[in-house]
């Protein structure tokens, strides 16, 4: 955030299959079982939920937007270079420079419209 730099993250494995059910891995009986083959399942789910959540904070902070449950990658970059910028400059009055993060909120009268910006700023005394 402190560069300037707008992040649009790409998931590349988004819609990868599930390894449990890769032909790859050697299940031992246990895992192959109901218990044993669900909590693998959940594993991965919870692992690349994680990956995502990461992903899509990384382009709100910045004012990006993720790239995810897509295997277009070429999409993704094509989306990122067409989308239409305009520049606002904000200074703020009257905060305390105390190192804190603080929320911003920018509005439009028109319908229909998609804002990505960032959502906030650190106040540093630098």
């Amino acid at each position: 955030m402190d560069s300037g730099v707008t992040v649009y993250p790409a998931d590349a494995g988004a819609l990868a299959e599930n390894q449990a059910y890769s032909a790859q891995q050697r299940p031992t009986q246990a895992e192959l079982s109901g218990a044993g083959m669900a909590a693998a399942l959940k594993q991965e789910d919870e692992l690349r939920q994680s990956s995502e959540a990461t992903l899509q904070q990384m382009a709100d902070d910045t004012g990006g937007r993720a790239c995810k449950n897509t295997n277009d990658l070429a999409g993704c970059a094509i989306k990122a270079v067409n989308e239409a910028y305009y520049e606002i400059s904000y200074y703020p009055t009257n905060v305390k420079w105390d190192d804190r993060f603080h929320k911003i909120t920018v509005k439009t009268p028109k319908r229909g419209i998609l804002l990505t910006y960032r959502r906030g700023y650190i106040a540093t005394s630098d």
